[in-house]
Order: C-alpha cells, then structure tokens, then sequence
C-alpha cells in the first residue's frame, strides 16, 4: 500500500468512526419477528430425529454416532453444552442394546 492510499484510507475510516451508530443500522421495524411463534421442539420430534439418525447409520454399515457438543447436540438431545477441556459427548446407536 503506497502512502497516499494509506491516507486516504486512515481518513475515511476516521470520518466513519465519528458516525453515529444509527447512521451504519439498517431500519427493522418493519420485519416481522419470527421467535414470537416459535413453537419449542418435543420429545416425539427428536426421538424422530434419533430414529432417522439410526436409519441412516444402518444404511452406511455404522454402529455409532458419536455427537459432539454445538449444534448438533442441540439437534438431537437439547442440550446446550460448550466445549471444554473435558470430554462431553453423546452417543446415537442403531441398534438396541441387550445384555
């Protein structure tokens, strides 16, 4: 970067600073607000979700799933889990277990 670029640039970046925020806000109010008729997920849908989830396990020839805390835990268990320095899992079968 040459140094007149370096100016120009250091110039429009401190104009933008002295901005009020509302200039750099985009206008929501006319957007509607798709949480309020969020309907929570129950336990028959994510014991679909583990259904489908063994189902496809079976059809690649897999025992396991092993799920990791994210979103995906959150998907399949409701479990909002961070990651840590300590294992946290959950495992999918697609099979019974028998003893």
């Amino acid at each position: 970067m040459q140094r007149r670029q370096f100016l120009g640039t250091a110039a429009l970046g401190g104009l933008g600073a002295t901005l009020p925020l509302s200039a750099w806000a985009a206008d929501t109010s006319g957007l509607p607000n798709l949480a309020a008729n969020a309907v929570p997920i129950g336990a028959a849908e994510r014991l679909a979700r583990i259904a489908r989830a063994a189902q496809l396990l079976r059809a690649e020839g897999m025992d396991a799933l092993l799920i990791e805390p994210g979103s995906s835990l959150v998907y399949f268990t409701g479990v909002q889990w961070w990651r840590s320095e300590r294992p946290t899992a959950a495992v999918a079968t697609c099979r019974r277990l028998r003893w």
